[in-house]
């Protein structure tokens, strides 16, 4: 249930260089009890990470480093080109 709720806060938006102009408020970790792409659970293994570009909690697996300019840590979604951004106003 809890992570149903924490993906009702992510949407598609319609562009990358529209996310790229905005500011990017991260996701609080209180938000998501599991990674918002694959849906695992956080634990002692599994870390929670913010995606440098939309803000949302990933885990190892669904996050790869890019260099936009320089090394960050980015969402698969978001590396593919089609980023997600958190609604902050539901919380």
């Amino acid at each position: 249930a809890l992570l149903t709720a924490a993906k009702a806060l992510v949407r598609d938006l319609p562009s990358s260089s529209e996310l790229s102009r905005s500011a990017v408020s991260w996701m609080p970790n209180e938000a998501s009890p599991g990674c918002v792409l694959c849906g695992l659970p956080w634990g002692l293994v599994r870390r929670r990470h913010h995606c440098r570009t939309c803000g949302v909690l990933i885990c190892r697996h669904c996050s790869v480093f890019q260099k936009v300019p320089s090394r960050v840590r980015q969402c698969s979604r978001c590396a593919g080109g089609t980023p997600l951004q958190w609604n902050s106003s539901v919380i």
